[in-house]
């Protein structure tokens, strides 16, 4: 499966890929799942609303396998808790 997320586990904290540099302890992060039967229509509202191509282009990708997800495994859908 294709994982382009712009950020890794290290540690007990998320550090950005590209640069190295940590998402700092205050700063709050919202993680979106592939069985949340929301988050695609999320993903596609968001896409919409950013402007740069590359970003636009990565959400587009990610998009795609949450599509994926969902056609592979409906029994694993769910609203979110």
């Amino acid at each position: 499966m294709l994982n382009e997320s712009k950020f890794r586990i290290e540690g007990d904290g998320l550090v950005n890929k590209k640069t190295g540099i940590p998402i700092p302890d205050e700063e709050p992060v919202f993680v979106f799942r592939a069985k949340d039967k929301r988050a695609l229509a999320a993903l596609v509202a968001y896409q919409v609303l950013c402007d740069f191509g590359e970003h636009r282009d990565l959400i587009g990708v990610r998009i795609e396998a949450f599509r994926q997800f969902t056609k592979d495994y409906p029994e694993r859908m769910q609203e979110p808790d």
